[in-house]
């Protein structure tokens, strides 16, 4: 469960008459350090040291579902009851990022597919939002200064979360730290390929692979031709992705793939 902050700020952007009023997620322990994070974020991250907090809202999601190719998006809020021992029913909230409603529920079910017991949206809307703010304190063997706190938005987070691999294999003081950072999303999509799949090696299959074709009959009461897909199963969610799954990756007829971050 991701416990974040919802903050609410006011300014007055460059040439406007009136102030506008932004809402950010951010990622914080406490509301003192929620303010401390929004605050940075600002004044060095947007540059903008004129502002006016005027709420903070303590916020729970079980997680933040997103695809991470898709860069044309909004934020929707969407509330989840799951059927677990028998009749109970418990009650999530979950955060999703995509174009339309219509999409985000499509992107949404797809995430619970790998649910146990019976799921149901029960309502879903869009959630205005500037930006999540994610934060992590430089280590002392890397900065000397546990106090430095890094800020990144949420962009910056998704390429630092897909790039892991790379920089593991850097020697870059800040590169190793901004790899530290530790907010799971579950998974995301990536589009088959050599490169793509040579660095989602190591970790786990996020959805089967399928070998997919077509077969022509005859009917025989019509007499007309009937083509039907048929589907082989290559793969099962949840294989570790090294050398021998990435070639069975390639030469199936799968052109996306999910893989599990952790």
């Amino acid at each position: 469960m991701k416990q974040l902050f919802e903050g609410k700020i006011t300014y007055k952007e460059e040439g406007a008459d009136k102030e506008s009023t932004y809402s950010y997620l951010i990622d914080a322990l406490t509301f003192t350090e929620a303010e401390t994070n929004l605050t940075k974020y600002m004044v060095d991250w947007m540059d903008i040291k004129d502002f006016y907090v005027k709420s903070l809202t303590h916020k729970s999601y079980e997680d933040l579902v997103y695809l991470h190719e898709q860069d044309d998006y909004e934020w929707f809020e969407a509330k989840v009851k799951m059927k677990v021992d028998g009749d109970k029913w418990i009650s999530f909230s979950y955060l999703v990022a995509d174009e339309t409603t219509k999409r985000a529920t499509i992107q949404l079910l797809d995430y619970l597919s790998d649910s146990d017991g019976e799921v149901k949206i029960t309502s879903i809307k869009e959630k205005p939002l500037a930006d999540i703010i994610i934060r992590k304190n430089w280590s002392d063997s890397d900065i000397g200064n546990p106090d430095n706190i890094v800020i990144l938005s949420f962009e910056e987070q998704k390429d630092i979360d897909f790039k892991l691999s790379e920089m593991e294999d850097r020697n870059n003081t800040i590169m190793k730290a901004l790899g530290a950072i530790s907010l799971s999303f579950r998974k995301y999509t990536i589009k088959v390929n050599s490169k793509n799949l040579e660095l989602a090696k190591g970790k786990r299959l996020g959805s089967r692979v399928l070998r997919t074709w077509n077969e022509e009959f005859i009917d025989e009461d019509t007499e007309e031709v009937v083509t039907i897909e048929r589907n082989e199963v290559l793969l099962e969610r949840g294989g570790i992705i090294d050398d021998e799954m990435i070639e069975t990756i390639l030469g199936s007829s799968s052109k996306e793939i999910k893989v599990f971050r952790d």
